[in-house]
């Protein structure tokens, strides 16, 4: 991989990528077609770094474990990907649509609320 070449380290994805607490937090995705990109569902997750001692769901939970992901669309073309996951209402809730060159920058805030993320231009 050249340093500093984000497109030499992208994953081909096809229809739906679900993410889980331990998957990488940085992903580069080039999306065959339009896709949905599935977060994990972190509000029954427990504090295994404490010993136990976090609450289920908690802020420390995800700070420490699993609650920041950032996903760079590197598409040719003009695909999307459709970020899903736990928003207050709905597992499958759309949290934020990065398009091509965008990258999506999202936090995990806790049970009430779930993921929330925002997408931004590469450049």
């Amino acid at each position: 991989m050249t340093h500093g070449t984000k497109y030499d380290s992208s994953t081909a994805v096809t229809g739906t990528q679900s993410l889980t607490a331990t998957s990488d937090k940085f992903q580069f995705i080039d999306p065959a077609g339009n896709v949905n990109v599935d977060l994990p569902d972190l509000r029954n997750a427990t504090n295994t770094t404490t010993s136990g001692t976090g609450t289920v769901g908690t802020a420390l939970y995800s700070d420490q474990s699993a609650g920041h992901f950032t996903i760079s669309n590197t598409a040719n073309a003009g695909e999307v990907i459709t970020v899903r996951g736990w928003n207050g209402s709905s597992t499958t809730g759309t949290i934020c649509t990065p398009a091509r060159d965008e990258t999506a920058y999202l936090d995990w805030t806790g049970n009430v609320s779930g993921w929330i993320g925002v997408a931004a231009a590469d450049s």
